[in-house]
């Protein structure tokens, strides 16, 4: 939609590709464990350019590639893929089944899996997922704190992992306030309580849709836009997300350019999605206001008043 005359406009979307990524590494790069890879706590030796280090047999050679390459995706905003290489990471490095397979820096690698693997699902709005790695990272900090209560960085481990527990549980509160709210048409509510989940989750779909429409029945358009942009670049062609920006354009714009357009929306929501009925539902309720309206204006073009008024 075309902006006033004169007015500068905004990106669709403030989360660009470029930022994304670098929020996403701070994650890895402020991790509590970043600097333990060894059973004993002490820091991993940093790896060398121009000695190559002779690889291992033992699992832990897989562990630490796999939580290598979930930083790597990390670092490129591919979150799916670091989530799916710190699942391997966690399986791999628990030694639980054989502690004797394995060599005493896995649980390390692992503990530092979890906590960022939490992390990410934190941010992703997978607040049961996040608090169970959270969890798991916790349980081994706990261990190597009992062991030996001087260790600084296992303490702060350990409070930084509570600490995900607590925002995880306080942020899913928020989003079935949220959501129950939108169910009692409690609409201003649903939209500044979604709000401040996103402050925790700023990746999570549900809560851009909750807050999305909340806005169309606020009238706010600019932020209904901003969400569903959001949305639908972490669910692209999500018909939901579709169907609530042709619902603002209709009802928050209120002009026969934006009813085009929210009609235009629902042609591509078709598209992505053939069986969708919602869509095909609302595209044929806009076709019919668009006919009526193409009546009215060739009536008055005519002359013929009466039926221009009719139409």
């Amino acid at each position: 939609m075309p902006g006033r005359r004169g007015e500068r406009r905004r990106p669709v979307t403030a989360l660009t590709t470029g930022r994304w990524a670098a929020t996403l590494l701070t994650l890895a790069l402020l991790s509590p464990f970043a600097g333990v890879a060894h059973g004993s706590g002490e820091p991993a030796p940093a790896p060398s350019r121009s000695h190559s280090t002779p690889r291992t047999t033992n699992v832990n050679a897989t562990c630490e590639a796999r939580y290598a390459r979930a930083v790597s995706e990390l670092r490129r905003g591919m979150v799916t893929g670091c989530l799916h290489s710190l699942d391997d990471a966690v399986v791999l490095c628990d030694n639980s089944a054989d502690p004797h397979a394995a060599s005493p820096s896995d649980a390390a690698i692992g503990a530092r899996a979890s906590f960022l693997r939490a992390r990410v699902l934190l941010l992703d709005g997978d607040w049961d997922a996040a608090e169970d790695a959270a969890t798991a990272a916790r349980e081994w900090s706990a261990q190597k704190t009992s062991i030996d209560p001087t260790a600084e960085h296992h303490r702060r481990a350990l409070h930084a992992a509570d600490a995900i527990i607590a925002k995880a549980k306080r942020t899913r509160r928020l989003h079935d306030t949220a959501a129950a709210s939108m169910r009692e048409f409690r609409h201003e509510r649903a939209f500044w309580t979604a709000g401040e989940a996103l402050r925790t989750s700023w990746r999570s779909y549900d809560l851009h849709i909750i807050r999305a429409k909340a806005g169309v029945e606020m009238d706010l358009y600019a932020s209904v836009r901003q969400d569903v942009a959001r949305a639908l670049k972490i669910r692209p062609q999500s018909p939901d997300a579709l169907r609530t920006l042709a619902e603002a354009l209709r009802r928050c714009v209120r002009t026969v350019r934006a009813l085009r357009a929210s009609a235009g929306v629902l042609r591509d929501c078709l598209r992505a999605n053939p069986d969708d009925r919602a869509c095909r539902r609302l595209l044929k309720r806009d076709a019919v206001l668009l006919e009526l309206h193409d009546d009215a204006v060739a009536a008055e073009r005519d002359g013929d008043y009466a039926a221009a008024v009719e139409a």
